[in-house]
């Protein structure tokens, strides 16, 4: 029993010994704040008198050197928990030699019983830093007289000399006469010798005095506090407290736990790299392989924390272009004189096949094929110091230039000097050839116990298929990247496979992609991306492995398994094909949040920069991507930092506008000089409280002296046009840019036809008069942003979008309108006879392909490819002004009047009686036709070309054209020149007028009779044969007619009322009939019947007269002139208009033809070289007629008086204008008034009619 207790008791006595061992062991060394204080009765110290202050100071240092003492008698409670002693105890051995040197005598004396005489004779006089006063120093007499004022003897026997520091107190440096009794010198008291030895101590030194106490800081272990507390006159002894930072970088330090991250990842020690945040993501590459996948919802961690081993004792070999220390010295630390000492060096260089040794300065700075920057990253991402992963590693740079041969080279001096099982080798190059001699190197490489790590490449293709080497080596590890360019589109974007990175499933890990070389004080230095950069980061992070396992040789297998084990599975987006989903980790998957800067409580906020949505702070000068995030707009926090707004009308405005600058309605800052919207107009609601520089159109206010107004006229034009053209808005619509949808277009022809497109286009500055003023400066989309033809070519495009074959129904669009611009292929035959049917179709079609085929005609004058594209809009045109196309349009608007003018028995018995009517004047007319057939010599001329396409075939052809094809196909036509010469008598003289249905004129006859006294006449028909010029490739044109109108004019009379431009229509919102003699009925059609001339008739808009003598005429391409001869009648002769083709006028002063148009002056001539003029060489040999005039004016005798015909005037592309800017009258035998408008009454043709532009009377 008593040994069973004897047993106990030596147990519970170990145990007791082992727990203080541990407790001494683990004891914590810290620095505190001791109070000393001479008397409680002393005064305030700074209040205290000189004597008392002398006297606090010289206490306090004797009580430090006796806590300095204690220190070093206790150095052996200073133990670490690693069991190491503390470091800061190294001074002590340092201050233990300086007193050793400190306490030999200088003093020659005799000594007896071991004790020391003093010859005060031979005493030497010092300063405070213990320096041999000389005679002539200042301080020499003051100290002479104080050691004379001593009392000893010669040879009186003294004690040893006692050493002490004096502690120097660089918070208050103590005054030179502080010390005069005992500073550095040898003193008596008590027959003791002292000498006083300065010191600057880092674990004992003087604070500043408080009231009347005086503290000294001191680093304590925890066994000697008490000790410190005993000593006389301490009256407190405090432990430092670490103060709180009330910022967002707050407690930093304190939101991971090193022995949790210990336990995960299984490493001996742990080391963190604490990295600030930033916009662009600095040092991203190392914090995304230390922790786990992070979402959007906690705040993104950048520290870096790595196994302590941190790769010591592995070799980093990297095949590249080289290495430059210099670059960034802070990277590429050698550690020397430490345990952690490693090696940084270029082994050399490897060219033309061949390895160069370096040497000198050579092993730090080598460089082939001019390469400075990629290498030196790629080591300094692999274990760089600051930016690397396996920061104590080894970095052996090999600069081979690229090629294979230097590759084979390289690997070659690894196999020699290579540490097997040690080592890694980094190449971030690669091939698009199979290369057998590089892979057979590898494999013995692989089977002598190296690691090879290779980018996949940057070509964003398949790595993997035999395409990319060194890829798809099998011995080798090959790395892809992903996107952590910056956190501007969250960490879903980050955790995405970048776009350039090549993939495949031989690709075994990703890895970050883009990298920041930063210098100690967090300086970017350097920057890139690619695979390049992921690679070095793979093969860190198995130099970290190796080197915490260190007791393992590793091979290709072993590390590639561990690495696979260690990664992060399918968090990365965006990998195509079979690519294992991998992203590298070095075994760190803990996810820490650091606070957030919005954090309630406010302990978090930003001190500099702004808290953005993302709960970081941000510093907005980083770039502008940054910036952006400092916007209240895009989130920023105002409360918790410093935000802005991008407002110009926000009180967080960052800035106010500067010269030049208006404050938008959209709180935009605009420059009034590149403001194409007009913004900084008051009248597009510019905000005058935030600028001083709103224009306005007001002239009051711009009378108002707010800015000069010179500066900004031209502005103020330009907005004045472009306000007038604002409600024309919807005129500018798309079409040809992409594929567009019915519905698309019937929304788009909605606007169109409300904001009266077609009208505004006939004359844009009639309703935008502001603009004739600037539209020589400025380009406007609705006036001028195209050349003339593209412009005219918009403008036909959207009236045939926008024509409908049915006015009441919105979805009916022309078949050819369908077909050209949704389907966007071109129309068929069935296409165009739709068009053909309907009034708004064929106008509009017509004009869309005339516009398309001038075009071509001048394109292809300079590039005969052109021809292609000109035979088809020819084609196209042919088939609309054939007879085939002609009698379906007439067809079609006879059976039109039917539903709309006609809509009960009484107009349906009127309706037939009309037709009844019609038939009766069709019989009479082939009767007079027949008549005159007989008597009358009939030519006609051969059918219509267009180059060799255009053939004549049966009326049973079928139109089929494909854009792909390469041939047009073609399809009957109708198109017949004559001339006809007839004698006959007759008691009137009738002039019947045909007029073909072009573009802009109606299917409808017009018909004059005069009558004359009853004689004998001789009449002449002339029909003039002559070849179209509107389509035909040869620059022919059809003859159009001319009218010789009576003396006598129509009951009504039309009075500056335009021309309709849609044919067969009249009446209000149309204009007066197009067709000379032509009545408007009451419900607004034009034609000669009494349904259109009788009850209701419209005098306004056309003739009336029940009983006028109305004969329907056909629709056919001719004109037949009449001429009475008698010793009573009037001499007439014939007059025939030629209708021009329309050219545009040129826009260049002075320049004509091919490429610029007709002369813009009226009556000028074109001359061969292209210029305008009126001289014989102009208007003489070479003279271009159809770019102006090039002969002398004709004659023409009516019965009252001349009427001048100008050859060379184009024709007005404006329905109803003429004269200046517009040119003659399109429409045959009409007059131009002096107001510009085209018609045939004496409003038009009398006073100041312009015979240059038509004909008057």
């Amino acid at each position: 029993m008593n040994t069973l207790i004897l047993l106990y008791s030596n147990i519970f006595l170990i145990l007791n010994i082992f727990i203080c061992y541990i407790e001494k062991v683990s004891g914590e060394n810290n620095y505190y704040i001791i109070s000393i204080r001479r008397s409680s009765k002393d005064k305030e110290y700074d209040d205290a008198s000189k004597k008392v202050q002398l006297a606090i100071d010289e206490l306090v240092n004797d009580r430090m050197n006796d806590i300095y003492d204690i220190i070093s008698e206790h150095q052996d409670t200073y133990i670490k928990k690693n069991g190491e002693q503390d470091e800061k105890l190294e001074e002590l051995v340092s201050s233990s030699q300086l007193k050793k040197r400190h306490n030999h005598n200088p003093i020659d004396c005799k000594t007896k019983n071991n004790k020391k005489k003093i010859d005060k004779k031979n005493i030497n006089h010092k300063n405070f830093n213990g320096e041999v006063l000389k005679k002539n120093d200042k301080n020499y007499n003051d100290e002479v007289s104080r050691k004379n004022n001593t009392s000893y003897n010669d040879g009186e026997v003294l004690k040893e000399k006692n050493i002490k520091f004096l502690f120097l107190n660089v918070n208050r440096p103590q005054s030179q006469n502080i010390y005069k009794r005992s500073q550095n010198t040898t003193e008596i008291e008590n027959k003791e010798i002292v000498e006083f030895i300065p010191i600057e101590s880092k674990l004992v030194n003087p604070l500043c005095p408080v009231l009347n106490y005086y503290t000294v800081r001191a680093y304590l272990s925890d066994d000697i506090i008490e000790k410190i507390k005993k000593l006389p006159n301490v009256i407190r002894c405090e432990k430092i407290i670490k103060a709180e930072k009330y910022s967002a970088d707050n407690h930093l330090d304190t939101f991971y736990s090193k022995e949790q991250i210990q336990e995960e990842a299984k490493w001996k020690d742990v080391n963190v790299q604490e990295n600030k945040f930033d916009f662009n993501l600095t040092s991203s590459h190392l914090s995304l392989i230390s922790q786990g996948r992070v979402n959007d919802t906690i705040l993104y961690d950048n520290n870096y924390y790595y196994p302590s081993s941190a790769g010591k004792g592995i070799d980093i070999f990297i095949i590249d272009s080289g290495i430059n220390i210099l670059l960034n010295k802070d990277d590429f630390d050698q550690y020397q004189n430490t345990e952690d000492e490693r090696t940084v060096i270029c082994d050399g260089k490897i060219y033309d096949g061949q390895y160069h040794p370096v040497t000198g300065d050579g092993k730090y700075a080598c460089i082939v094929d001019n390469e400075y920057t990629h290498g030196t990253i790629v080591a300094a991402v692999a274990a760089g110091t600051i930016s690397g992963v396996a920061k104590k590693a080894n970095i052996h740079m090999l600069a081979a230039g690229l090629s294979s041969d230097n590759d084979l080279v390289a690997f070659d001096y690894i196999k020699q000097y290579g540490k097997p099982h040690k080592t890694v080798i980094n190449i971030s190059r690669g091939y698009y050839k199979y290369i057998k001699n590089i892979e057979d190197k590898i494999n013995e490489l692989i089977n002598s116990g190296f690691i090879i790590f290779a980018s996949s490449g940057n070509s964003g293709m398949n790595a993997c298929d035999g395409r990319r080497y060194y890829s798809s080596f099998s011995n080798v590890i090959s790395v892809g990247s992903i996107n952590n360019e910056n956190i501007k589109f969250g960490m879903d974007s980050v955790y995405s496979h970048a776009y350039w990175s090549n993939f495949g499933d031989c690709i075994t890990f990703h890895a970050p992609g883009y990298v920041k070389i930063t210098s100690a004080s967090n300086e970017v230095v350097l920057s890139d991306s690619g695979t390049s950069f992921s690679s070095p980061i793979v093969a860190g992070v198995a130099a970290l492995v190796m080197s915490e396992n260190s007791e393992k040789d590793y091979t290709y297998e072993t590390i590639k398994k561990e690495l696979i084990d260690l990664s992060i599975k399918n968090v990365i987006r965006g990998i195509f094909g079979k690519a294992p989903n991998q992203l590298i980790n070095n075994g760190k998957k803990i996810i820490y949040q650091p606070p957030r800067c919005d954090d309630p409580s406010g302990l978090y906020k930003c001190t500099e920069g702004c808290c953005t949505k993302h709960g970081h702070c941000v510093k907005p000068e980083e770039s502008s991507d940054s910036k952006s995030l400092c916007y209240v707009e895009n989130g920023c926090l105002p409360d918790y930092g410093q935000c802005f707004s991008s407002r110009c009308d926000s009180p967080l405005r960052e800035r106010d506008c500067t010269e030049d600058e208006c404050c938008s309605k959209n709180g935009k800052y605009v420059n009034i000089f590149k403001d194409p919207n007009n913004y900084c107009f008051i009248e597009n609601g510019c905000q005058t409280e935030f600028s001083d520089k709103c224009l306005s159109l007001d002239k009051n206010y711009n009378d108002s002296d707010k800015y000069d107004l010179k500066k900004y006229q031209e502005r103020i034009d330009d907005f004045s046009c472009a306000y007038e053209l604002q409600p024309y808005k919807a005129c500018d619509f798309e079409y040809d840019i992409s594929l567009y949808t019915k519905s698309y277009f019937i929304d788009k022809c909605k606007s169109y036809e409300k904001a009266n497109c077609r009208e505004f286009f006939k004359a844009p500055l009639e309703y935008a008069p502001s603009c004739k003023n600037t539209i020589d400066r400025f380009k406007y989309p609705l006036l001028n942003v195209f050349s003339h033809t593209q412009m005219e070519i918009r403008t036909a495009s959207r009236n045939l979008i926008c024509a409908r074959e049915d006015d009441q129904n919105p979805e009916s669009m022309c078949g050819v309108a369908e077909q050209q611009f949704i389907y966007r292929f071109f129309p068929d035959k069935p296409h165009f006879e739709r068009a053909c049917r309907y009034r708004e179709c064929y106008q509009a079609s017509y004009k869309f392909y005339e516009n398309l085929y001038y075009e071509y005609q001048n394109l292809s004058k300079n590039d005969p490819g052109y021809n292609y594209f000109l035979n088809v809009f020819g084609t196209f045109l042919n088939y609309l002004d054939s007879d085939e196309c002609l009698s379906l349009f007439r067809n079609q608007t006879l059976s039109s009047l039917e539903p709309q003018n006609f809509n009960n028995n009484n107009n349906n018995n009127n309706f037939t009686s009309t037709l009844d009517t019609e038939e009766k004047e069709k019989e009479k007319e082939e009767e007079e036709e027949k008549v005159i057939n007989d008597t009358t010599t009939t030519t006609t001329s051969p059918k219509n070309e267009i180059n060799s396409i255009i053939m004549t075939l049966s009326p049973s052809t079928t139109f089929n054209f494909d854009i792909n094809s390469t041939t047009i196909s073609t399809f009957y036509t109708e198109t017949t020149t004559f001339t006809k010469t007839t004698t006959t008598t007759s008691s009137s003289i009738t002039t019947i007028t045909n007029t073909p249905n072009k573009d802009k004129s109606s299917t409808q006859n017009s018909i004059n009779h005069t009558k004359t006294k009853k004689k004998s006449h001789s009449t002449t028909t002339l029909i003039s044969s002559i070849k179209s010029n509107r389509i035909s490739s040869s620059k022919t044109v059809k003859a159009t007619k001319s009218i010789i109108p009576s003396k006598t004019k129509s009951s009504s009379s039309i009075k500056k009322i335009p021309t309709s431009t849609v044919p067969g229509k009249c009446g209000s919102g149309y204009g007066v009939c197009a067709e000379a003699g032509s009545c408007c009925s009451k419900y607004g059609y034009c034609g000669t019947s009494s349904d259109h001339c009788g009850d209701g008739c419209q005098e306004k808009y056309g003739h009336c007269s029940s009983s006028s003598s109305i004969s329907k005429a056909k629709t056919r391409v001719k004109s037949t002139t009449t001429m009475n001869t008698s010793s009573e009648t009037t001499a007439t002769a014939t007059i025939t208009t030629i209708k021009k083709i329309l050219i545009p006028t040129s826009t260049v002063p002075g320049k004509c033809g091919p490429g610029y148009g007709t002369c813009a002056e009226p009556g000028t001539c074109c001359s061969k070289y292209g210029y305008c003029g009126t001289s014989s060489d102009h208007c003489g040999d070479g003279c271009q007629s159809e770019y102006g005039r090039c002969s002398s004016t004709t004659t023409t005798n009516s019965a009252s008086k001349s009427s001048p015909i100008v050859n060379g005037i184009p024709t007005s592309t404006v329905p109803g204008k003429c004269g200046p800017g517009y040119g003659a009258c399109a429409e045959p035998g009409t007059c131009c008034s002096k107001y510009g408008y085209c018609g045939t009454s004496n409003d038009y043709c009398g006073h100041d009619c312009q015979p240059t532009y038509g004909i008057c009377y």
